[in-house]
C-alpha cells in the first residue's frame, strides 16, 4: 500500500508528501510518532513552520488531527476526487492507509479472480481488503468522428469533435441556425419562433449565451455566464423541437479561454442527448459557416445577430446555400474502477456480531466537468472541502476516538462492531452506497444504526442539523444523550430520504441519520477549499459522532426500524421542482426561511427573490423552516405557479414564482 504523510505548511495550506518520507509534524508516515527534540535556532520560515505546528498542537490532537486530514484530502493533488481520475485512487489509498494506522480491520472479503481492470485488487490478504470495488460509467470515448458539410470532409481533432453527451449514430440533414439556441432568455430573448419545428433539420448554434463587446456575458453577474449558457439547457431546447443533429460552434471573440480549443469528449459528458453532436472550433468557424449559409456571413456576423436576439426578432435563421450536413459519431463509455473503502472496529462479547456504521463519501466532482454551479469553471479543480473532505475527516478522527475507548474497556464488556466506511461516487447518484448496502454481510438484522457525515465543515453559530430521527423511535433520545458535553443547538428533522448516502441505509430498513452543517454558496463549485472550514467545529461534529456511536454500540434495547412521510432536509429524492436557493438559517423553527443565497437562473432568481429575505409564506401556508419549505416543494411539479411572500425591509412582499424542474437553472 502507497504510504502518505502531510506536511504542514501553515494553517491555511498543507503540501501532501507521498512514498514515506517523514512529514514536518508530530506523525511520521507508518504512524510513528516523532521524538521531541531541543528547537534549533530557525530562519523566519523555520520560525513558521514551529509556529504552525504549535497552533495544531494547542488545538488539541483530534481537532489537530481533522484538520490535517480535511485539508490533506482537498488538496489539489487529490485532483477533485472524481471517479476515474488518478486522485480518486489517491483518495481510496490515503483513506485505507489511515484505517490500517489506527488499527481497523480490513471488512471487505475478496471473491473470485481480482478483475484485471482494479489497480487495488492487488491490497487483498488473506481474502480480505479495505477496498470495496464496483465499477462506474464515467468517461467517453470518441472510437470515430466524422463530418462533412456541403460536400467538404471537416477534420477531427482540428476543426471539429464529437461532444460527449452526443448519441452515437448518423445522421444527415439541412442546417438551420439557432442563434445561442436559448428559449427563455432575459428582455423577451427567445431564439426560437413559435411555430419554429426543427424535425429532421441540423441545429447549429453558438456555445454560451449572448456577449458584449468585451467577449463576456451580457447575462451574468460580473460577466460570468448564466445557467442558461449550459450545454444541457440548449442542446434540450433544439431537441425538444425535433433537431436529428446538433452543430455547437465556438464563438469568436470571446472572452472564455475554453472557446479557443475543442473540449476534449469526456470533458462534457453527463447525460445523454439523443442526437449526434458535434463541437466546431473557433478558428474553423468561418470556414464551416461559407459552406452552409448563401449570404455568406461571417462567423462574427452571425455572432452579432444571435447577441441581439430580441423579442420582435424571434426564430431559427434558414441557411440557404443548399449544401447538407453529414454527422456520424460513435462513442464509447467503458466503465471504471472506484472504491468504496470500509474498516472494522470488532465489536466485544454478545453484541459484537451486529454493526453500527459511520460513513461519508470521499469523492467529488474533480474538474466539475459535471454538477458543478459554475460551469464558467469547468476544467479547475473542484476541491470539495466541506462536501465531503470534511465528513471523510470526521470519519477517520471519529475511528480514532473510538479505537482508543474500545481499547480501554474491559474484556467482559458488550459492544457492537463498529464499521467505518468512505463511499465514492456519491456525486454520480449515490452509486457507492448503493452497491455497499447489497453486500451479504450488509443487512437489517445484521447492522443497528448507520450515521451519515456529510458536509459537517462548515459550523455557524453551532447550528446543527440531523436529518433522519424518524428512521427510529430512540434517535432522538440517543443524539440528545450524547450532545450532552458538547452543546450543539441541534435541529431534529424526521426525514429518512435525502440527497446523501444514508439514503440507501433507508431505503434497506436499516435506521440512519445525516449530520450536517449547512448549504453555502460554495456548494458544488471550485471554491469550496479548506482555509474556509471551521475546523473546531468540525473536529466537534466528529467527537459528537463517535459518541453517539459509542452509545448505539452498547445499547441493549433493540432499535426498530421506521418508515417516515416527510422529506427531510433537502428531501431531494421526493421532490421533482427546484426554488434554486441556500437557506441562511437551517433549523430555526417558526422564523421562516432566512434566505442566505440565491442562485441564478432558477425559479427564486426568476420570480424576484433576494439574498436576505425571509420566505414566510407559501401560496395560503406558512413556511416555518427548511422543512416545511421543503414539504411545499414537493406537492408540486415542473411549470406549477406559485404566490410566495418574503419579508424584505419591514415589509411583506408577494412573489410570482413559476417552479422548474430540479435540471432547471442547472
Amino acid at each position: 500500500m502507497r504510504r502518505w504523510s502531510v506536511l504542514v505548511c501553515g494553517i491555511g495550506s498543507l503540501a501532501l508528501v507521498a512514498g514515506g518520507c517523514a512529514d514536518s509534524s508530530s506523525q511520521r508516515a507508518g504512524g510513528e510518532r516523532a521524538s521531541a527534540s531541543p528547537r534549533p535556532v530557525a530562519s523566519d520560515a523555520g520560525a513558521r513552520d514551529y509556529a504552525v505546528r504549535d497552533a495544531l498542537t494547542a488545538m488539541g490532537p483530534d481537532t489537530a488531527s481533522y484538520h490535517n486530514h480535511a485539508f490533506t484530502l482537498s488538496n489539489t493533488y487529490f485532483e477533485g476526487r472524481d471517479p476515474g481520475m488518478i486522485g480518486n485512487q489517491r483518495a481510496a489509498e490515503y483513506l485505507a492507509e489511515k484505517f490500517a494506522d489506527i488499527g481497523l480491520e480490513p471488512f471487505v472479503t475478496t471473491r473470485g479472480a481480482p478483475d484485471a481492470r482494479d489497480p487495488l485488487a492487488a491490497e487483498a490478504v488473506n481474502g480480505r481488503s479495505y477496498f470495496h470495488t464496483f465499477f462506474v460509467n464515467d468517461t467517453v470515448v470518441a472510437r470515430q468522428e466524422s463530418m462533412r458539410v456541403a460536400g467538404r470532409t471537416m477534420k477531427p481533432g482540428v476543426e471539429f469533435a464529437a461532444l460527449g453527451i452526443s448519441e452515437s449514430g448518423s445522421v444527415t440533414g439541412e442546417p438551420v441556425f439557432v442563434g445561442y439556441s436559448i428559449a427563455d432568455g432575459p428582455n423577451g430573448y427567445n431564439s426560437f419562433g413559435e411555430d419554429d419545428d426543427l424535425t429532421g433539420k441540423i441545429a447549429v448554434m453558438f456555445r454560451f449565451e449572448p456577449m458584449g463587446p468585451d467577449g463576456e456575458s451580457l447575462w451574468g453577474r460580473g460577466g460570468a455566464w448564466s445557467r442558461r449558457a449550459s450545454f444541457a439547457n440548449k442542446i434540450n431546447a433544439a431537441v425538444d423541437r425535433g433537431a436529428a443533429g446538433i452543430v455547437v460552434v465556438h464563438p469568436v471573440m470571446c472572452a472564455d479561454p475554453r472557446a479557443q480549443s475543442l473540449p476534449r469528449t469526456h470533458e462534457v459528458s453527463t447525460g445523454r442527448a439523443g442526437v449526434p453532436i458535434v463541437v466546431v472550433s473557433a478558428q474553423a468557424s468561418d470556414e464551416f459557416f461559407s459552406l452552409i449559409d448563401g449570404e455568406r456571413r461571417t462567423a462574427l456576423q452571425l455572432r452579432r445577430i444571435a447577441d441581439k436576439l430580441g423579442a420582435g426578432e424571434r426564430g431559427v435563421i434558414p441557411m440557404s446555400s443548399g449544401g447538407s450536413i453529414s454527422i456520424s459519431v460513435e462513442l464509447e463509455r467503458p466503465e471504471v474502477a472506484t472504491w468504496n473503502v470500509a474498516g472494522l472496529l470488532p465489536g466485544k462479547g454478545g453484541l459484537a456480531r451486529e454493526y453500527v456504521v459511520v460513513g461519508a463519501h470521499f469523492d467529488h466532482l474533480g474538474l466539475g466537468f459535471y454538477g458543478s454551479r459554475s460551469p464558467d469553471r469547468a476544467g479547475t479543480i473542484h476541491p470539495g472541502a466541506d462536501d465531503n473532505a470534511s465528513g471523510t475527516a470526521g470519519v477517520i478522527v471519529a475511528a480514532e476516538i473510538l479505537t482508543r475507548r474500545y481499547d480501554a474497556m474491559p474484556a467482559n464488556a458488550d459492544a457492537r462492531s463498529v464499521l467505518f466506511v468512505g463511499f465514492s461516487a456519491e456525486e454520480m447518484g449515490l452509486i457507492g452506497s448503493r452497491e455497499f448496502v447489497g453486500l451479504e454481510e450488509i443487512t437489517s438484522d445484521s447492522t443497528y444504526a448507520m450515521i451519515n457525515l456529510d458536509m459537517i465543515g462548515r459550523l455557524r453559530d453551532d447550528n446543527l442539523e440531523i436529518s433522519g430521527v424518524g428512521t427510529a423511535e430512540d434517535w432522538t433520545d440517543v443524539l440528545t444523550q450524547a450532545n450532552r458535553s458538547h452543546g450543539l443547538n441541534i435541529d431534529f428533522d424526521r426525514g429518512g430520504v435525502g440527497p446523501s448516502d444514508h439514503a440507501n441505509f433507508y431505503r434497506d430498513q436499516i435506521p440512519a441519520v445525516h449530520f450536517f452543517s449547512g448549504l453555502h454558496r460554495d456548494y458544488h463549485t471550485d471554491r469550496d477549499t479548506p482555509e474556509l472550514l471551521n475546523i473546531r467545529g468540525g473536529a466537534k461534529i466528529s467527537a459528537y459522532a463517535a459518541d453517539a456511536v459509542e452509545l448505539l454500540a452498547t445499547r441493549r434495547a433493540p432499535f426498530t426500524f421506521q418508515t417516515t412521510q416527510n422529506p427531510g432536509q433537502g428531501g431531494m429524492a421526493n421532490v421533482s421542482v427546484r426554488l434554486g436557493v441556500a437557506p441562511g438559517n437551517y433549523g430555526e423553527e417558526g422564523q421562516g426561511v432566512l434566505i442566505g443565497d440565491v442562485f441564478e437562473g432558477t425559479s427564486a432568481d426568476k420570480g424576484g427573490i433576494k439574498a436576505g429575505d425571509v420566505l414566510v409564506k407559501w401560496g395560503d401556508k406558512d413556511v416555518t423552516s427548511v422543512v416545511s419549505m421543503m414539504e411545499r416543494l414537493s406537492e408540486h411539479e415542473p411549470g406549477d405557479k406559485v404566490t410566495v411572500i418574503v419579508e424584505r425591509d419591514g415589509k411583506r412582499v408577494p412573489l410570482n414564482i413559476e417552479l422548474q424542474g430540479r435540471g432547471g437553472g442547472g
